[in-house]
């Protein structure tokens, strides 16, 4: 995250009251966790101030360096922290969401746990192998090669990321969790996991996010699944849920932030979710879609079968694993050519948050 230290002007840098906090910010930059900026003078002041430490000095030095490149992380993130050196709360003093920044006092960080990496909390640890190539996306999109994004990832357990959400937070550690809403239709309620979840549970430092799609399988885009496919990372049978898949998205886009993909998606429940919403969200294209390819009960939209007949199957379980392999050993071009529309705003979305929760100094950048 980026971290701010402002209210510097009449700082006496031999007081201890501030010295633990600016170590700890300084230690945090070098160390590839955070990003340190502040005005010039301090800097100045910090590089050249030995009871630092040669360590903090040379980093205050390196910051000064790479200050411009810094101060543009203002305009590509929507959120970052403020230090006010000038206040010696220990909790946020401030928080202002039109200018995208909340403010602490310096003793808020004068606990060295407060510094670490932000916390990265998904329903499953796995999830972060396709939301770090969303956050690294974003990230270039945006013209900053030289910002790394790091986070301490941690998992939820399911059900149990709420609890694991309140206690981060009562620790008061940063931390940004990531949420799907488990919707088959887009007038239904969120799932059970993230329906925990309140507005007022956030709180300047701790926050979570949900996103638009059922799963965060539903982000990757049916290019980068036929290219697993094709490389066979997913099996070829899949093949056919994919044709299938295609004609629904070509009919109707929307279906691909619905469909489950790793189950797929039966008569039954369509028929069930459209009837309860009173629409025909997945009735039409499962009807009009010119190139779905439809068993007898698909056409009739009626299945009696002991088993219950398909619509479209899903890619199973290992389909995030296969389609973030595949997106890693591609170009930034490529994956932006393989989004299509209806994902393109939610990837924005996500990268924006994950490169403003976990921006952090690259390694070219660091000190020894």
């Amino acid at each position: 995250m980026l971290i701010e230290i402002i209210n510097s002007e009449n700082v006496d840098l031999n007081d201890v009251s501030t010295e633990c906090c600016i170590q700890n910010l300084l230690c945090s930059h070098r160390e590839g966790k955070h990003i340190l900026i502040s005005n010039e003078n301090f800097l100045k002041l910090m590089g050249y101030h030995k009871n630092l430490g040669i360590r903090n000095c040379n980093t205050a030095q390196n910051i000064l360096q790479n200050l411009k490149e810094y101060m543009q992380l203002k305009t590509k993130i929507n959120y970052y922290c403020k230090v006010d050196l000038s206040s010696n709360s220990n909790e946020v003093i401030a928080s202002n969401v039109d200018e995208k920044h909340f403010i602490v006092g310096y003793n808020f960080f004068n606990d060295s746990s407060k510094s670490q990496k932000t916390k990265l909390l998904c329903e499953d640890r796995n999830d972060y192998k396709l939301y770090k190539i969303i956050g690294e996306h974003y990230k270039h999109s945006q013209k900053m090669p030289g910002i790394n994004i790091s986070f301490d990832v941690v998992s939820g357990g399911g059900g149990g990321t709420k609890a694991n959400f309140d206690y981060i937070k009562s620790i008061n550690n940063l931390c940004f969790c990531l949420l799907d809403t488990d919707k088959k239709h887009p007038k239904s309620k969120i799932g059970s996991t993230a329906s925990k979840f309140k507005k007022a549970d956030n709180t300047a430092f701790c926050q979570h996010f949900i996103i638009k799609s059922h799963e965060i399988e539903s982000l990757i885009p049916l290019k980068v699944i036929e290219e697993a496919i094709q490389q066979n990372k997913l099996p070829n049978n899949y093949l056919d849920s994919h044709d299938k898949l295609k004609a629904l998205t070509d009919f109707s886009p929307e279906i691909k932030l619905y469909f489950d993909h790793k189950l797929g998606m039966t008569v039954e429940s369509a028929l069930d979710l459209d009837t309860r919403y009173q629409d025909k969200f997945w009735q039409d294209p499962i009807n009009k879609a010119p190139n779905l390819s439809r068993s007898k009960c698909v056409k009739k939209m009626l299945c009696e079968c002991e088993q219950p007949c398909l619509v479209a199957p899903g890619f199973s379980s290992n389909l995030l694993n296969a389609g973030s392999e595949v997106l890693e050993n591609i170009s930034h071009i490529r994956i932006s050519n393989c989004i299509p529309p209806v994902l393109k705003e939610e990837w924005d979305t996500i990268g924006e948050q994950l490169f403003s929760w976990g921006c952090s100094v690259s390694n070219r950048s660091r000190t020894s």
